[in-house]
């Protein structure tokens, strides 16, 4: 079993190799919004490390956000080529599930937050359970701080991560007071992705059917557009 993961839902670009269940070999780079020149020869460089070569892969996976919109849009279209070349199954991640896999052995209820801009959040809201699987309990939705707080703010054994920490954690403490924020410094990490796809292939999980970019709003570009033109 050897897997390739892309993660390009953030700024940085990070590709990695699993085998076998344990990973073989990561590369990140920090792209901000050059994904498309980035991401292909990392990949390739990631490859040459590893003495391998794409022939020799069993399964690719990717996040589809979540996230910036050019990474994701970027990150899927080449694992999905990739798969579709290859003749190979593609796992489909989002971001919120990325970003539980290094708290998959807390059992408790976890929070995740990534920056949706404006004091706003992509949010989504898990039980975890002892065997690390998820139970979805607050499906994913933009939204602010007001909105997390009303329905998260009494919680006593909460546990909140994700990418919004890093800018917001302190707002986040104020209407969370009883929760636990969780900040790796790393962010994004295909490494996370492949450990998880391995796990689930061992398992014998199958891939998203159809799988597709999770945007969950428009660009900011469009939407300043429409504001611009909504009375035109």
């Amino acid at each position: 079993m050897l897997i390739l993961a892309l993660e390009t839902s953030a700024t940085n670009c990070s590709v990695a190799l699993s085998k076998d269940g344990a990973l073989l070999a990561e590369t990140t780079f920090h792209a901000g919004r050059r994904h498309s020149e980035i991401l292909l020869p990392l990949t390739e460089d990631l490859f040459k490390i590893a003495g391998l070569a794409p022939k020799d892969l069993t399964q690719i996976c990717v996040n589809i956000g979540p996230g910036s919109f050019t990474g994701i849009r970027i990150g899927f279209s080449v694992a999905q080529a990739m798969a579709y070349a290859l003749s190979i199954p593609l796992y489909a991640y989002s971001s919120f599930e990325a970003a539980l896999w290094p708290l998959r052995c807390l059992c408790r209820p976890v929070l995740v937050l990534h920056d949706a801009l404006k004091t706003s959040f992509y949010s989504a809201y898990y039980d975890v359970s002892p065997e690390g699987d998820l139970k979805e309990q607050l499906a994913p939705a933009v939204r602010d701080l007001t909105q997390i707080q009303e329905l998260l703010g009494s919680r006593k054994d909460l546990v909140v991560t994700g990418d919004a920490l890093a800018l917001y954690g302190a707002d986040l403490q104020k209407i969370l007071p009883k929760a636990t924020l969780f900040q790796d410094g790393i962010g994004a990490k295909a490494s996370h992705l492949a450990l998880q796809c391995a796990k689930d292939v061992s398992c014998g999980v199958a891939p998203r059917e159809n799988p597709f970019p999770q945007y969950m709003r428009k660009p900011q570009a469009e939407r300043e557009y429409e504001a611009r033109h909504a009375h035109s």
